[in-house]
């Protein structure tokens, strides 16, 4: 993802068959159930993995907002994540795509990557805090590998150490950014449409 602004970018997430049909069906445990499919075929693909990770993320996030959740199990959405993060974390800890991706949706809802149930508050707060501090750890590394590409470093530049100097950089990236989004996110699924929105 290296080059200069008026590069042609490469799109973040593939294309797969039938995905927005079902996203626009509401048919999200479908989607689910496609992408897990096919990502567990042929694990070592982070362009399945960054989909069924990116799809299992928006759909707990959207949870009471634009997803209809009547009929579904928060339990699989969250089990399937906290299954993709810990395969991430293993075999795509050095991609920059994972790093930047998977450093914000973490840092927004640290809570929706670990399980707290059985744990006293002083426990779950210490996995809340440690997940946060993981989530930026992901994004400076992003930010560290491939600091010229607006998408990596408009995340880079949103985090707290990188503000702290001043929201000069933020706004340069934002300017560098938004004329790309179209490149990096041209798809109509959930996803594309959430990252093109924010």
């Amino acid at each position: 993802m290296h080059g200069c602004v008026g590069e042609m970018k490469s799109p973040v997430f593939a294309v797969i068959d039938g995905l927005s049909e079902l996203e626009n069906d509401l048919k999200w445990e479908e989607a689910r159930a496609l992408l897990y499919e096919l990502w567990n075929a042929d694990r070592e693909n982070i362009d399945l993995f960054l989909r069924l990770f990116s799809e299992c993320w928006y759909v707990l996030c959207e949870w009471d907002a634009v997803v209809d959740a009547k009929g579904l199990s928060w339990d699989i959405f969250q089990d399937t994540l906290i299954e993709c993060t810990t395969y991430g974390l293993a075999h795509f800890g050095k991609e920059t795509r994972f790093l930047w991706a998977g450093g914000y949706m973490i840092a927004l809802f640290p809570d929706l990557f670990y399980r707290g149930e059985g744990l006293d508050k002083k426990d779950i707060d210490a996995l809340y805090l440690e997940w946060e501090s993981k989530a930026y750890e992901m994004s400076e590394l992003a930010g560290r590998q491939d600091p010229d590409d607006p998408l990596i470093r408009y995340y880079y530049v949103r985090l707290p150490s990188v503000l702290a100097r001043g929201i000069d950089e933020y706004k340069e990236a934002k300017r560098r950014l938004v004329p790309l989004l179209g490149q990096y996110f041209p798809g109509d699924t959930a996803i594309e449409e959430y990252f093109r929105d924010i």
